[in-house]
């Protein structure tokens, strides 16, 4: 007959092992998505300057956000 502490001790083992496995996995998870969106992020070009991603240049800290402007009010200044 087994020694039912040595089950007990086997079983908790296994049940230990099998609870890093899976903490493995979930952090190499984490970890490639987080490399996934990283690439991405980096494989995107820069915003012009020019463009109606940060109108009027970086924002300074402290200063409200740049009022973004559509194409047709720019179109409009600019021959007036």
């Amino acid at each position: 007959m087994t020694d039912p502490s040595l089950v007990a001790q086997t079983i908790t083992i296994s049940h230990n092992v099998a609870i890093a496995a899976a903490s493995a996995f979930v952090f190499a998870g984490f970890m490639l998505g987080y490399a996934i969106g990283w690439h991405q992020r980096r494989s995107q070009p820069a915003p012009d300057a020019c463009s109606d991603y940060h109108i009027g240049g970086p924002l300074e800290l402290g200063q409200p956000p740049a009022v973004r402007d559509s194409a047709e009010d720019r179109v409009r200044r600019s021959h007036s």
